[in-house]
């Protein structure tokens, strides 16, 4: 009857540990939710997200703060047309290049540091209640890269790859405790 016992439990051992989900990221998988993309006249752009992938539209327009620093915007929506994610690029010079992401708001505004500043958040309900509030990851290597500017088509692209964690606000809701974007890549018109 031991036998038996150590058996299965043996069996019940290799089961949970085939079971589990091989990620050399270090992050804990988590079932993210993919929302629609929603219109992409204005421009789009993808991402890897816990082995999804995750589309949105995306928008470029002057950083309200500084008008001579543009920004980036790129959303999912609900079924109904309600916002869902919000991941926003802001405070940098139309021009290619590499930026690094950082955490402040402020970032690129000064001088042409090649700072970028990088906010995430996903929403709920008619899209005007924040349901996690995400900050970046400073201990990552945030990039965000413009590859091309079209100034004929008036369309940029570039790429980028950003680690955010959650607020401890909204450590309580059931939502992932970090959010990466993997190998990203954007067009947008301008």
């Amino acid at each position: 009857m031991r036998k038996k016992r150590n058996f299965y439990w043996l069996l019940l051992l290799v089961m949970s540990v085939s079971a589990c989900k091989d990620d050399d990221s270090g992050i804990p998988y988590f079932d993210f939710v993919i929302h629609s993309a929603g219109p992409l006249d204005s421009g789009f752009a993808n991402a890897k997200v816990f082995d999804k992938t995750w589309q949105a539209t995306g928008y470029i327009f002057p950083f309200y703060l500084e008008p001579q620093y543009m920004a980036v915007i790129f959303n999912t929506f609900s079924p109904e047309g309600f916002l869902r994610d919000d991941l926003v690029f802001g405070n940098f010079a139309l021009k290619e290049g590499s930026y690094k992401v950082i955490d402040n708001p402020s970032a690129g505004t000064l001088q042409d540091d090649h700072l970028i500043y990088g906010a995430y958040a996903q929403f709920q309900d008619d899209g005007d209640v924040i349901y996690g509030g995400y900050e970046l990851d400073t201990t990552y290597t945030n990039r965000f890269h413009i590859d091309r500017i079209d100034t004929i088509a008036h369309m940029v692209e570039g790429r980028f790859e950003v680690l955010f964690k959650i607020w401890d606000s909204y450590l309580h809701a059931d939502l992932a405790r970090q959010v990466l974007f993997e190998d990203g890549e954007f067009v947008v018109k301008y």
